[in-house]
């Protein structure tokens, strides 16, 4: 357990305290490089575990944490026996990573009133499925790490791999799933044949329900499965934030369209009565991602 407050977040991150090394990633943890699939594609690419590494774990917190630096943020890795959820994590910001802020395969993550920007490849990386409730988030990938050309989108989502022999193995989203009132953006979504947002599921049609619902994305894949989204998730609008450059990923703006729905239940009214940086929120009609709007 992790468990700071509004005022004194609980900080991980580099240990250098020259000005240069301020906002320099990767800082702290492991690369390897190693092949894995995207989109059903065999790709080589430099793997990151640093951070923090969550493996069967049981009931863990993050409360207020600031985690920036690192190779990858936080790694769950599926989840303990008997176990509510593996990770808990709440009103933190994870940022500034060499590779991923956020990396779940099969794993089991609760969440709300989350920051995950600016890294190297992608803030959010939802493999082999589990069972992810985040909601109230903010992934903005507005890195100018190297060229700030990446080849990551900002969120994957994967329910499926290939094993050795060639059978594919699928690992479906649990039932209950779900990113509500959360926001996908980032500087590469004006690419041609570039998506901010790659769903790479085996069978869209298995999941009954949206698994993103009040949310705002961008993407430009073709053959996008729809049915993941619900009718009051944006696509390709742009978020109005305050300024990128300064990483203030507040919304500016009165438009209904950045309005969501109440995130209680699952968590509590006084759980989401807050936002991150704990100014006073709707819990039911609050502002999508991890800030209330600026007035």
């Amino acid at each position: 357990v992790a468990d700071g407050s509004v005022g004194a977040p609980i900080q991980f991150r580099g240990d250098r305290i020259e000005d240069n090394y301020a906002d320099t990633p990767g800082q702290w943890g492991l690369a390897f490089e190693i092949t894995d699939t995207l989109s059903g594609s065999l790709v080589n690419f430099s793997a990151f575990r640093g951070g923090i590494w969550l493996d069967r774990a049981v009931n863990c917190v993050l409360d207020h944490v600031d985690l920036r630096q690192a190779t990858v943020g936080v790694w769950v890795d599926s989840v303990g026996t008997d176990a509510d959820y593996a990770l808990r994590l709440t009103n933190s910001v994870l940022s500034n990573m060499q590779s991923i802020g956020l990396l779940s395969q099969s794993g089991h993550i609760e969440g709300y009133n989350n920051l995950i920007s600016n890294c190297g490849q992608a803030c959010g990386y939802f493999a082999l499925g589990g069972n992810i409730q985040m909601h109230l988030s903010t992934f903005a990938n507005f890195s100018t790490q190297g060229s700030g050309l990446r080849q990551f989108p900002t969120v994957y989502v994967n329910d499926w791999y290939e094993a050795a022999n060639g059978s594919v193995q699928v690992r479906p989203f649990a039932a209950d799933a779900e990113f509500r009132n959360c926001i996908v953006a980032g500087n590469n979504a004006s690419l041609n044949e570039f998506s901010e947002f790659i769903v790479d599921l085996w069978d869209p049609s298995m999941y009954p329900s949206p698994l993103w619902t009040a949310s705002a994305v961008q993407h430009q894949m073709e053959m996008f499965p729809d049915n993941i989204l619900d009718d009051q998730t944006s696509v390709n609008s742009e978020p109005p934030f305050v300024n990128v450059f300064d990483e203030d990923f507040r919304l500016e703006t009165s438009a209904s369209s950045w309005t969501g729905i109440s995130s209680s239940p699952p968590f509590s009214a006084f759980e989401v009565g807050t936002d991150l940086a704990g100014e006073p929120r709707s819990t039911f009609t609050p502002t999508k991602g991890c800030y209330e709007r600026v007035n």
